[in-house]
């Protein structure tokens, strides 16, 4: 009936009436999923990490550790985000999720001013995964986000470069990437270079029918 709280509730109370069931594992890890779909992200989180405390070294208490992770950045828990992904990550650093665990690991360090974990986050990403070019092109991204600030903008715009090379294939962050570049070419007063910039940006707002580009504010 699409009623995510009711689920949710009614997932909840089984697992009190019925703690040892079989498919106990199961209806946790629903109601972990009910409460995210409705946005208790706290909550969710919570009974994420519970499958992975209960049942560790099942697939689904993997996932659920991802969850717990994600959940509690959305919740903008960032010491708790930091810790799962972080966990994610050591455990389990050769699955798809833990590419993302390590650039919303990273983002959070780097939000944190954490830049010295950010920079060993990023750099094992970019070893681990340096064939897969999909998400190559993030781990510079971040990696010109993370020295942009720290104010070594040389350092930013070599990063952003090699972004540059391979960004045909378009990624999440891409406006914001190259916002944050253009940010970099306009303050060096490297107009040219900007210029180019600026015009596949205004390429991807047009393309999406939105706002004109010289309303947008580039930090």
């Amino acid at each position: 009936m699409n009623n995510k709280r009711e689920a949710a509730e009614g997932f909840e109370e089984y697992i009190r009436l019925f703690p040892s069931e079989t498919n106990i594992m199961e209806a946790m890890f629903l109601a972990g999923t009910m409460r995210k779909e409705i946005g208790d992200y706290k909550e969710a989180a919570d009974w994420f990490f519970s499958v992975w405390s209960r049942f560790v070294g099942s697939a689904r208490a993997r996932m659920a550790l991802f969850e717990a992770a994600s959940c509690a950045e959305a919740d903008k828990n960032s010491d708790r985000a930091v810790e799962l992904y972080a966990l994610y990550v050591s455990r389990f650093p050769k699955t798809e999720n833990a590419k993302q665990a390590s650039l919303a690991c990273a983002k959070l360090y780097i939000d944190r001013k954490e830049y010295s974990l950010a920079e060993e986050m990023l750099a094992k990403a970019e070893k681990q995964w340096k064939s897969d070019k999909k998400f190559l092109v993030r781990v510079h991204y971040y990696s010109a986000l993370l020295w942009k600030r720290m104010q070594k903008f040389e350092e930013a715009e070599k990063r952003f470069s090699r972004m540059i090379k391979i960004a045909a294939v378009t990624f999440p962050e891409i406006e914001d990437a190259y916002k944050e570049y253009l940010g970099i070419l306009t303050m060096q007063k490297k107009f040219v270079e900007a210029d180019k910039i600026f015009k596949k940006l205004e390429q991807i707002y047009t393309e999406k029918s939105e706002k004109p580009l010289s309303l947008i504010h580039i930090s």
